[in-house]
């Protein structure tokens, strides 16, 4: 029930909108991986939709609504649309698994550009609200591309944050809750600084009620970027929980660049720093005429937007050919190496199904990504070298992702 109460909402609001705002999308993506599937001896194939829709006020209503999409697993999700019920089942188990397709609001914001006249901005958002330490901002705000690392999102580990395909690492925290954001820009529009207060979304696996502040700072200065933020939430132990972070990237304009992320996504202050509590990720990018290698080194992190990860300690190594530029309209493709170390994890005795052992696993990964008729599109064929476990086709685990905004 709760999914035909948001699409009528969507339904009444967008032609009201769209006549009197701007209406984008910022973000509309299809991909689809396969993988052998133990449990039921089989390839099978995985498809993850995601939608938003953005609605921009004007000059006198400077708001901005945004509507998500999301099925994180297509094929059940239009099945699960269909469940029915009989004496067997129950009203509550069939709208479960009819809702199982999520389709919400994904954030709300609303923006007055100057607060009482001073050059300060203040926004009143609840839900999703700005990625830290991640990169993406650097478009809007500077015009510059998106300096950061392509070892990210679904097409990089479509199997998610310890095999949750909803989370995916991309920055080092998020704003996510109800609060206010107070923002300032420099005058010759090299620097942002934003101020948050807000009740902690991220938090929701242990109760409302959690409060958090984060001030975050993002520079553009000649060839380099930099980011940094430091932040707490209370009512999480004696003292709170605490996190700070910074991204930093230069770009030589020659021959190469380097790229780094390096932070703490949560720390208890009553226990010791670990290292497995590090989230750090660097990236030498050497480039020689149509060409580059990129090498990345990614340390998972144990908590991550403040949730446990079940990967503290888990290391990437990549090895990264490639060829061409989409940035300048053309193809780019090449083959990725990855090596991974998982270091195991000790699940609790409520969650056993968590427990792993650890392991070394190596993959090679050809890829191309290129853009026809306004869509990008991106093919990736990871071939697992080792460990082997399966038939031989469990060798394969292809992904194309197709991905538009308009």
């Amino acid at each position: 029930m709760r999914r035909f109460l948001i699409f009528a909402l969507a339904a009444a609001l967008l032609p009201v909108s769209a006549g009197a705002a701007n209406v984008v999308v910022p973000v509309l993506e299809l991909a689809t991986d396969g993988a052998w599937d133990p449990d039921i001896g089989s390839f099978v194939l995985r498809t993850r939709f995601a939608s938003d829709i953005v609605i921009h006020g004007g000059s006198k209503f400077a708001a901005s609504l945004r509507l998500s999409l999301l099925a994180n697993h297509l094929e059940k999700t239009l099945a699960n649309g269909a469940a029915d019920f009989d004496d067997s089942w129950d009203q509550d188990a069939a709208d479960a698994l009819n809702d199982a397709a999520f389709i919400g609001v994904s954030s709300v914001a609303l923006m007055i550009p100057s607060l009482f006249g001073l050059p300060v901005s203040t926004t009143y958002f609840a839900g999703y609200l700005d990625q830290v330490a991640s990169g993406s901002d650097y478009p809007e705000l500077f015009g510059r591309k998106n300096p950061s690392t392509s070892v990210q999102g679904y097409t990089a580990f479509p199997d998610g944050i310890g095999g949750d395909r909803s989370r995916w690492y991309d920055g080092i925290h998020s704003i996510n809750g109800t609060g206010i954001r107070l923002g300032v820009r420099a005058l010759d529009g090299d620097f942002a600084g934003y101020l948050y207060g807000y009740m902690d979304g991220n938090f929701s696996f242990i109760s409302s009620g959690i409060w958090s502040v984060d001030a975050r700072g993002v520079f553009a200065f000649g060839r380099s970027e930099l980011e940094g933020f430091v932040g707490g939430s209370g009512t999480i132990g004696p003292y709170g929980v605490y996190r700070a972070g910074l991204l930093f990237h230069y770009d030589s304009e020659g021959a190469g660049e380097f790229f780094l992320q390096a932070g703490v996504p949560m720390w208890d202050p009553t226990k010791p720093l670990l290292v497995e509590d590090l989230y750090l990720l660097f990236e030498p990018r050497v480039r020689f005429g149509s060409g580059a290698v990129i090498l990345t080194f990614f340390h998972h992190p144990s908590v991550y937007q403040q949730n446990p990860t079940t990967e503290g300690g888990m290391l990437n190594a990549a090895l990264d050919l490639r060829f061409g530029d989409m940035e300048t309209g053309g193809p780019q493709g090449g083959v990725r190496t990855l090596v991974s170390f998982d270091p195991g994890y000790d699940a609790p005795p409520s969650n056993p199904a968590l427990d792993r052992p650890n392991s070394v696993s190596l993959s090679i990964v050809p890829y191309i990504d290129f853009s026809v008729g306004g869509i990008g599109w991106g093919i990736r064929l990871p071939v697992n070298i080792f460990p082997i476990e399966g038939p031989w086709y469990s060798l394969f685990n292809p992904l194309i992702a197709a991905k538009a905004s308009f």
